[in-house]
């Protein structure tokens, strides 16, 4: 990301996730976003999955667990991940300034679970934000 340079500041990008993100036509990025396989954000890069579903993605509740993936990137470094599931804050990863943060866990499953998402800062005050995976 280069939101943070002096030409970009307060620039706001969204990102398009899986089969979305290889789209050749407006019609497929369209399809994506309604979708929501898109990230918010106004600096760092925040990739998330569960159980292999994109965020936007809908999973079975199967079991109790869930396979959590992600990936965050910010060139200036990256202050931490959180990891909330509905509104609750359930894990935080911090970064201490790495430019990459790579994470794989899993996680169990409160009853009612609507979702799970994402939401990532920088060392400079920017944020990423994802959608959800919708929990079925």
């Amino acid at each position: 990301s280069n939101a943070d340079t002096p030409y970009a500041v307060g620039a706001v990008w969204t990102a398009l996730l899986g089969a979305a993100a290889n789209a050749a036509t407006p019609q497929a990025v369209a399809r994506g976003l309604a979708a929501g396989n898109s990230i918010f954000t106004n600096g760092p890069l925040l990739d998330l999955a569960c159980n292999q579903a994109p965020a936007g993605g809908r999973i079975r509740r199967d079991g109790k667990r869930v396979e959590v993936t992600f990936r965050a990137a910010d060139h200036r470094g990256l202050a931490g991940v959180r990891c909330f599931v509905g509104e609750a804050l359930v894990r935080e990863f911090p970064a201490r300034g790495r430019a990459v943060l790579d994470v794989v866990f899993l996680m169990d499953l409160p009853r009612r679970a609507p979702y799970v998402r994402l939401d990532a800062a920088t060392l400079d005050g920017c944020w990423a934000f994802t959608n959800p995976v919708w929990i079925e």
